[in-house]
């Protein structure tokens, strides 16, 4: 016999999937609940960055940014490169940390994080195996242009806030010195993200 009858091979027990640390990404064993905003973070010319909304989850919330670009006056070349400064991608290598886009967030007690500081040896972790200070990570995104010339660029950007903020006010910055953008910060409200986060259910709920 050259293959194993199938029978047996239905047997076997399926390989466990390794469980995603909750500190990189959001489960996806859970809902998660959408938290509504209307804010515009920064606005040039030929950029708009908005925060439409915020999705909660019991170990962390995930902000899902909004970068409109147009061309308008700069030239081809400009515009590619304004779109590459944005966040590393499979076309693009990573950009200058002096010239790409940078997000962060300040709590009331001053803690600090910002998506420059999770790279690498930056990350220390305590004894447990488990980042010592919050985190906040780039997601897995894409980008897509739309229309003729004058281009426009539509660009959703996910970022990984761990762990649930405190239930209090705090800031989210941005930066882009190569698209011109100054230091713009927000006020969130961290008890609304805090409260939806207690309405987040799992998919499938676990069986005694």
């Amino acid at each position: 016999m050259f293959f194993e009858p199938l029978s047996n091979l239905d047997k076997s027990a399926p390989s466990p999937e390794p469980k995603i640390p909750d500190w990189i990404a959001p489960p996806t064993d859970e809902t998660g609940v959408v938290v509504t905003t209307s804010l515009i973070l920064a606005r040039t010319p030929n950029i708009a960055i908005a925060l439409p909304m915020i999705r909660s989850y019991r170990t962390g919330c995930l902000m899902e940014l909004e970068i409109i670009l147009r061309q308008g006056d700069l030239s081809a070349s400009a515009f590619s490169d304004l779109r590459s400064s944005i966040h590393p991608t499979a076309l693009h290598p990573e950009p200058s940390p002096a010239t790409m886009m940078r997000l962060g967030v300040r709590y009331a007690d001053g803690t600090k994080v910002s998506t420059l500081l999770n790279r690498g040896k930056m990350v220390h972790f305590s004894e447990d195996g488990r980042p010592s200070s919050p985190l906040l990570s780039w997601q897995p995104t894409g980008d897509q242009l739309h229309g003729s010339a004058p281009y426009l660029g539509h660009n959703t950007m996910k970022l990984w806030l761990w762990p649930l903020p405190p239930a209090e006010p705090f800031e989210l910055g941005v930066e882009w010195p190569s698209g011109g953008i100054e230091l713009s910060v927000a006020e969130l409200d961290g008890a609304v993200i805090e409260s939806a986060a207690q309405q987040s259910v799992p998919y499938w709920p676990e069986h005694p």
